[in-house]
């Protein structure tokens, strides 16, 4: 067993610290000026700090360490020490000469003054009165700061995030994690349900306490949520419930669910409330659009002339009858696989709405999927989130019921993506006397958020929806479109023809290390070379999960080495030149989640980043970071919505959890000129055989 060593010393090198989680790498000089290298995390070290450092020493590439399991910040106790430790900068606004003038008056008992009797430094002379408010609010703040960051530090909670919990609740922090550490799990993003439990258990609060189940249901809510599902049934709640808490079978969980955040209904179904009132509203506003006619019964003369007369467009007679089922319903849904023509129908329907001189509205889900709508039809199209505009003030859409989009007819493309939030938002903001055409692949994957909105719909509006299935000539000889209908329903892909040109190839290898490789080639030479397509912005790498050495963190970095190897300004992973993809909606930066955009400069002394995503310049602080990530490689989950020119898509059992027929089927219909997979066969095989996609637990219904 490795013996722990204690050492105290001055911090008199700070090599590397992340700020998101202190995870840090300093030397210490100790009495003996001997040097010590240090790792660990700890909230804010400084150089100049006083530290009390316990752990184990190993040996790594760069010499002896200590593997720091506590660090500890020690007060200095001589007036040299307490000089150096005020003009570190651990605390705002004193420099060396302010904390000159403070040590001179209070000496080595400074920080019992500042502790104690704070205002008797007012009788420090040439430093007012309001500076030394500023001082003593900061030495507080900080010493309130410290002291809850260092008691989280042991459930593994950063820097960053302590500074929020105790920017939250202030002076109430230590009061609110001893009494019911479960407020900060549900008040702040970010802090998990296991790590406020560690807290509740460290604090000894009872393991059947009501706060600890009511937590724990919430918890089992927002991870069903997370899955898909907009509501769990009220048994599977108390078994899981059970296993989650280490407790006893509940005979009934009814009780602890009476939160306000929770609904419960008569058919035993429990609810997250914002949830339930989501799918309330979505049915009440179908049941609104319903009442009244189609904006095209007024125009029913001129169907037969107008679909004849397309300008452009031939349409075959099952597109003609799609046409006329959804344009004679107030809902309209259009649904089908690749190379049926549902943009071919998108495009008659635009032709159309202006002969009868209606307002068109086009939307989807994501910006690419809104710019590939733009591109085939010829007409301006927004994300759903631009299209309802954001209040900057109130955080609210400005398009909702009582402030109806202008429109007689709203088209929304790639409907699988839409969830049941963002479902309620677009449909609360159509006027009544409005269309609405839904178009989506029912086949795709689902939305990431909860829900099941297109498939829901197809089941409300059967009649309303056009189900094309007839594949066009021009389609039939892409093997790309093929093989995802091969996919789609259930069947093995077409093999390779021997040198024969293709623009789908699969490419067997049973090797991690060598599908590595392959990828390599494939994006430095083959593609490029055979295909004339850039490295950069034509090709797209599509993976069916982020960790492992086919995920899109490994293979990130290894693409990101390949195609911006140079030495450009670089923070944390991100240098000038990257490619990255945004993570999240943020209406200030107008930018939403699965955006793609080019890193074109990064400020180190501004400590900003700026991204061009085409439409918009967005500036990133370094503490925003987190809303991005590299997209050399992104999940096929991210892809939904998006189309391009090359994708190339790694496929292993190391991916076995993951590997279903819709994943690989959506990942193969993102390939607009080549598709290339790679990988073990069985991994291909076993996602297409495989159609076990859990149903999601949605009700929307129209009684």
């Amino acid at each position: 067993m490795v013996d722990s060593v204690t050492l105290e010393g001055n911090c008199c090198k700070l090599i590397f610290q992340n700020e998101d989680n202190g995870y840090s790498v300093f030397q210490i000089k100790l009495s003996s000026q001997q040097i010590h290298t240090c790792v660990g995390s700890s909230p804010s070290i400084k150089v100049g700090q006083q530290l009390r450092v316990t752990g184990t020493v190993s040996e790594t590439k760069y010499g002896p360490q200590l593997q720091c399991d506590v660090i500890t910040p020690i007060l200095p106790k001589d007036k040299i020490g307490i000089i150096r430790y005020l003009a570190s900068g651990i605390i705002p606004g004193i420099g060396e000469g302010f904390a000159k003038r403070l040590v001179a008056f209070a000496g080595v008992e400074l920080f019992q003054v500042l502790d104690n009797n704070p205002k008797s430094l007012y009788n420090v002379k040439g430093i007012g009165e309001k500076r030394l408010d500023v001082l003593i609010k900061n030495w507080q703040d900080y010493r309130s700061a410290h002291e809850v960051m260092m008691f989280l530090q042991r459930f593994g909670v950063g820097p960053k995030r302590a500074i929020k919990i105790h920017q939250t609740y202030q002076d109430q922090t230590l009061n609110i994690l001893e009494t019911n550490p479960y407020q900060i799990y549900q008040d702040i993003t970010g802090i998990g349900f296991k790590i406020a439990d560690q807290i509740a258990k460290s604090m000894g609060i009872n393991p059947e306490e009501p706060v600890r189940i009511k937590a724990g249901i919430h918890y089992l809510l927002e991870q069903a949520s997370a899955s898909g599902h907009c509501y769990l049934p009220i048994p599977q709640v108390g078994e899981q419930l059970t296993k989650l808490l280490d407790i006893a079978p509940l005979k009934a969980v009814e009780p602890f669910a009476d939160d306000p955040v929770f609904e419960i209904t008569k058919d035993a179904k429990l609810y997250l409330k914002s949830l339930y009132n989501a799918e309330r509203k979505i049915e009440k506003q179908l049941k609104v659009l319903s009442h009244s006619p189609s904006i095209f019964k007024h125009h029913e003369a001129f169907f037969s002339q107008w679909l004849d007369d397309v300008q452009g467009i031939t349409l075959s007679s099952s597109q003609k009858q799609a046409l006329h089922t959804v344009l004679n319903s107030k809902i309209g849904i259009i649904t089908g696989g690749p190379g049926v023509g549902k943009t071919t129908i998108t495009k008659a329907i635009l032709q159309i709405a202006k002969k009868a001189n209606l307002d068109i509205l086009l939307c989807a889900p994501t910006g690419r999927a809104a710019k590939k709508l733009s591109s085939c039809t010829n007409y301006p199209a927004k994300t759903i989130h631009r299209l309802l505009r954001i209040d900057p003030v109130d955080r609210k859409f400005k398009h909702h019921q009582k402030n109806p989009l202008k429109a007689d007819l709203i088209i929304v493309d790639e409907a699988s993506m839409i969830d049941t939030f963002l479902a309620q938002h677009i449909l609360h903001a159509i006027d009544p006397l409005a269309n609405i055409i839904i178009i989506g692949d029912v086949d795709q994957l689902p939305s990431v958020g909860p829900g099941a909105f297109l498939k829901d719909m197809i089941q409300l509006f059967p009649n309303q929806t056009a189900h094309l299935t007839e594949i066009f000539r021009q389609a039939k000889d892409s093997r790309i479109i093929q093989n995802a209908h091969l996919v789609n329903k259930g069947k093995m892909l077409i093999p390779n023809e021997q040198d024969r040109l293709s623009d789908f190839y699969f490419i067997p290898e049973g090797d991690a290390n060598r599908v590595l490789e392959k990828i390599q080639f494939l994006i430095q030479k083959r593609i490029p070379n055979r295909f004339k397509l850039d490295p950069l912005t034509d090709i797209q790498i599509l993976s069916p999960m982020h960790r492992g050495s086919l995920g899109t963190q490994n293979l990130n970095q290894v693409i990101q080495s390949i195609l911006n190897p140079g030495k450009q300004k670089e923070i944390h992973r991100f240098k000038v030149g990257d490619k990255v993809i945004q993570t999240k909606n943020n209406y200030d930066k107008d930018v939403f989640n699965g955006d793609v955009g080019y890193i074109k400069d990064i400020d180190l002394e501004l400590k900003e980043l700026y991204v061009d995503f085409g439409e918009t310049l967005a500036t990133y602080t370094f503490t925003e970071l987190d809303e991005l990530q590299l997209a050399y490689a992104i999940s096929i989950h991210k892809s939904q919505g998006s189309e391009y020119p090359a994708i190339i898509i790694p496929l292993a059992m190391q991916h076995f959890t993951l590997l279903e027929r819709n994943l690989l089927y959506t990942a193969i219909t993102r390939g607009k000129q080549l598709v290339i997979l790679i990988g073990e066969t069985k991994a291909v095989s076993m996602a297409i055989r495989n159609h076990n996609s859990h149903k999601r637990n949605s009700c929307l219904s129209l009684e």
